[in-house]
């Protein structure tokens, strides 16, 4: 009896200690789905539990505009907890905002637990309702119009981007107030860094009727300012969403439906590297005249993931013709993807009415030499080179000469009684382009009249043109003589003198100097002087006989 009690006791004791180690093992998860709906309607996941007797909470409130619940229930008997929750009609999960709960597996009979953590899926197609209305979104092309980069494959920062795109209605219902969203997605960050309130489109609001289509023109800068730092990987998104209308659609009880579509393109890179661009480039006043003091404004940014230091970066702002070669210097450097502001007064002194290019060149060396200019390494080499245009209405020259320089010389022979043709060169010395007036004068003693070929030549800056100068000779001419050539701009004068020196005319010219006059035809003169000769040859010998005859 004593060995039976002994032997049932040890059994209840082995027992007891099986259902204790049981009862304290701890608890574990199986089947959990790597990420949970965010379309709208119903879901439902089953998720298998090992070692476990209840689950907590019970239920978990999702809230952004309309909140949904999503339950959690626990079947002690097969150890599977039932995840279920409807996403109603309204609510959208923001994009750049993480959606996730916790649940935790316990064991009642100790402390024991476990936890996991079930996230929403992310939004790839960022727009997961029911396409009823077949929307389409075709021909998207991308364009760097300003700036450093290369169409769709990469951006600089502060780049001006244009994104063309065609809506297209390919369905069966007239569509109704279609919108549309575009996100500019940091993978890195998981965050839209800016959205279609950061760009100026060309359409954003329309209707589109059954097989009719909308192109859509988008513009906007890389914002350097919401850029992260390091962040290069990005992913261009596009949505776009209206309310289906019409009779059709009154008949297939979808009318007042909402329909869209979205589009991505990944892997758009948006550079950062060692290099300074300066944009903003303002001025004070557009409209200027004499004695006016503007000034010029300007961000210079380090787009580099690194900061720059207080000898790494200058720039050198210059203009001949306003007298502007000033530096730069940036005591505390640049940080990265921060930018300082430079500021320079321009006071206008003797410069005539145009166009003025100031130029910006950013040197990593106070040395400012060629080889110091930052370039890209990825936008073929350029260098970091910007120009802004500055225009003057009103004249502040105080010069009553023209921009213009006139230089001449002698093109044919200079002979009493004959043509006398001069070259003259006129330059365009000032910064824009000028009209000139052309003539000539003070040469009435000693030519009856002077034509040029051109009286009226329109030059750009630094260009010049040749003018032909025909002067008539007189006969009496001769030695030291000149006249002016005159150019007029405006109410400004310029009166340029040229010297000739006048061959006298001969009145008893000799036989070789009539073939020299008219070598044109020296020979048939030679001819005809030979001719002549034989001619008294004859005549000398024929008198000569004739008397000796006489005489006999």
């Amino acid at each position: 009896m004593t060995n039976k009690t002994l032997s049932l006791l040890s059994l209840g004791i082995l027992a007891l200690l099986v259902l204790t180690s049981f009862a304290s093992a701890t608890p574990s998860f199986s089947n959990v789905p790597s990420s949970l709906s965010t379309s709208e309607g119903y879901h439902t996941y089953n998720i298998t539990m090992t070692n476990a007797t209840s689950v907590s909470p019970s239920s978990i409130t999702i809230t952004e505009g309309t909140s949904f619940i999503v339950s959690v229930s626990f079947n002690n008997l097969t150890n599977i907890s039932t995840i279920s929750y409807t996403v109603p009609t309204g609510f959208e999960f923001e994009w750049e905002k993480e959606y996730s709960f916790t649940i935790t597996a316990n064991d009642s009979g100790t402390s024991t637990s476990e936890t996991k953590t079930l996230s929403f899926e992310e939004n790839t197609n960022w727009y997961e309702k029911e396409n009823k209305g077949n929307l389409k979104i075709k021909d998207v092309k991308l364009d760097t119009k300003e700036g450093f980069g290369d169409e769709d494959e990469y951006w600089y920062p502060l780049d001006e981007v244009e994104i063309t795109f065609t809506i297209d209605n390919d369905g069966n219902y007239d569509i109704e107030n279609i919108e549309l969203q575009i996100c500019m997605f940091d993978e890195s960050e998981g965050e839209c860094v800016f959205d279609e309130e950061d760009m100026e489109l060309d359409n954003n609001e329309f209707d589109l009727d059954e097989n009719d289509d909308q192109d859509v023109t988008v513009t906007f800068q890389v914002d350097a300012d919401k850029l992260n730092a390091g962040n290069t990987d990005y992913t261009l998104y596009i949505k776009a969403f209206g309310e289906l209308v019409g009779d059709d659609a009154e008949d297939d009880n979808v009318d007042g439906d909402e329909t869209g579509i979205s589009y991505s393109k990944d892997d758009l890179e948006i550079v950062s590297e060692d290099f300074v661009i300066v944009d903003n480039i303002q001025f004070s006043s557009t409209i200027l005249s004499c004695g006016d003091t503007v000034e010029l404004t300007a961000d210079v940014w380090n787009i580099d993931n690194s900061d720059l230091d207080d000898d790494e970066v200058y720039v050198l702002a210059y203009n001949k013709e306003l007298g502007i070669n000033k530096v730069f210097e940036f005591n505390d450097g640049i940080d990265s993807l921060e930018s300082e502001s430079i500021t320079l007064p321009i006071t206008l002194e003797d410069v005539d009415t145009g166009n003025y290019v100031i130029k910006f060149t950013v040197y990593n060396d106070n040395d400012l030499d060629d080889d110091n200019i930052f370039e890209t390494s990825r936008a073929d080499d350029e260098e970091a080179v910007y120009y802004a245009e500055l225009k003057v209405e009103e004249s502040c020259s105080t010069s009553s000469t023209p921009t213009a320089s006139v230089s001449a010389k002698l093109d044919s022979e200079a002979k009493a009684g004959q043509q006398l043709i001069v070259k003259a060169t006129i330059v365009n010395t000032g910064s824009t382009a000028k009209t000139f007036t052309l003539s000539a004068s003070s040469y009435a003693d000693w030519a009856s009249s002077a034509t040029l070929d051109k009286n009226s030549i329109t030059l750009n800056a630094g260009a010049s043109q040749e003018v032909s100068i025909t002067l008539e000779v007189l006969k009496d001419a001769e030695g030291e003589n000149g006249f002016d050539i005159e150019v007029v701009e405006g109410n400004k004068f310029l009166s340029q003198p040229v010297a000739v020196t006048i061959e006298k005319a001969s009145f008893l010219p000799s036989f070789t100097g009539l073939v020299s006059g008219f070598s044109d035809n020296a020979y048939l003169y030679g001819i005809g002087a030979l001719n002549i000769l034989l001619v008294a040859a004859i005549i000398f010998v024929a008198v000569k006989v004739a008397r000796r005859k006489k005489q006999e």
